[in-house]
């Protein structure tokens, strides 16, 4: 499942940038474009996973302790799923970013 996920994680570029508005064709172009790079696609995104839950985990952590330490049990959980949330959104972003450089290097678009 992993493979076919990278395989067509550029569905998104192809249809938004390009303007490809068949699915079937998206997908077929998303699986040329990531011919002979997926195995390096899959280490990169692995890495980057295991980076970031890493470093959320010991956010967490961190914010996690002295939240208890501050609040009650209840306003703590809050303000730790708060900060998570907006965490996970700058992460998403982050991703997305990195999905449309990688489409913008296979696809030999212009920058900007």
């Amino acid at each position: 499942i992993f493979y076919i996920s990278i395989r067509t994680i550029l569905l998104a570029p192809i249809v938004g940038v390009e303007g490809e508005r068949n699915a079937i064709a998206a997908a077929r172009r998303s699986w040329l474009l990531t011919r002979g790079i997926a195995g390096r696609m899959m280490l990169f995104f692995a890495l980057m996973g295991l980076a970031l839950l890493v470093v959320l985990g010991l956010i967490m952590v961190v914010l996690g302790t002295i939240l208890a330490v501050l609040l009650d049990v209840q306003s703590a959980e809050f303000a730790a799923t708060l900060v998570f949330s907006f965490l996970t959104g700058g992460v998403t972003i982050y991703a997305i970013a990195i999905i449309a450089a990688i489409h913008r290097q296979v696809s030999g678009a212009a920058p900007g």
